[in-house]
């Protein structure tokens, strides 16, 4: 099969009551559909976007694109997919402003885990330096006017203007909460961050704030219940406070 045939293939899964998941190459992109509009979390990389636009046909109107953060890997496709949709994006302000530049690096550091050196290494260092500017409304207070509301919270720490959303699936919470942590080979941390410490402190926050029986939605690797052990393991993340990776920042 070549790749293009391949991509023919890429679609949609709803995951919870309303919202789809599309994932390629390990990164993640989803789909909300509420009172009859479509929204998109993330875009994935540049070559996702025929695939992506493929696999939203017979959803409602993407109305809107909502970013969770600046990384390469999950805004490349956001200005095809905003100009062939005639969609709004958003994103908050310290991500919009680099974005209407068509950047999106800032000095960051692995993980201290063997994983995170080696995808760090493998894949986030070979990212080409910028990608198609768009401009994005910038995302302020914790309801964003979509579709009815959309719960905002603040991650920080693996981008600067990381965010995740709340989406409301069937009397449950739905939290895509891009590279706060991920769930590959385990629930673990991000392979870089910007800043390791406010990153820990974004993953305490997570814990705390998702309730039990709500879906987290990470931006690589599969979907979870939030349950008493999840949030045990999203906390002992975040017990040893060990800076040496954060030590010294370099661009990646």
């Amino acid at each position: 099969m070549t790749f293009s045939r391949w991509t023919d293939l890429v679609k949609f899964r709803e995951i919870a009551p309303g919202l789809h998941m599309v994932s390629r190459k390990m990164t993640n992109v989803y789909a909300y559909v509420s009172d009859g509009q479509t929204v998109l979390i993330d875009t994935g990389e540049p070559s996702f976007g025929p695939a992506i636009l493929r696999a939203l046909t017979g959803f409602p109107q993407v109305s809107d694109i909502l970013l969770t953060h600046i990384h390469y890997d999950h805004v490349g496709s956001a200005a095809q997919i905003a100009k062939a949709k005639g969609a709004r994006v958003h994103a908050h302000p310290l991500e919009a402003a680099l974005l209407a530049k068509g950047k999106w690096r800032r000095p960051c550091t692995p993980s201290p885990s063997i994983l995170g050196h080696l995808l760090t290494r493998l894949v986030a260092d070979r990212f080409p330096n910028g990608v198609d500017p768009v401009e994005a409304d910038a995302i302020e207070g914790n309801v964003l006017d979509v579709v009815g509301g959309i719960r905002v919270l603040s991650l920080p720490g693996h981008s600067s203007g990381q965010v995740g959303f709340g989406v409301r699936t069937k009397g449950t919470t739905a939290w895509i909460v891009g590279d706060v942590a991920m769930n590959v080979v385990g629930l673990r941390e991000p392979i870089l961050y910007e800043d390791r410490a406010t990153g820990l402190g974004s993953i305490a926050t997570l814990a705390q704030t998702a309730a039990d029986s709500d879906l987290l939605c990470f931006g690589h690797g599969r979907p979870m219940l939030v349950t008493s052990s999840v949030k045990r393991q999203l906390e002992s993340l975040t017990a040893s406070n060990d800076t040496r990776a954060s030590s010294h920042a370099r661009r990646v």
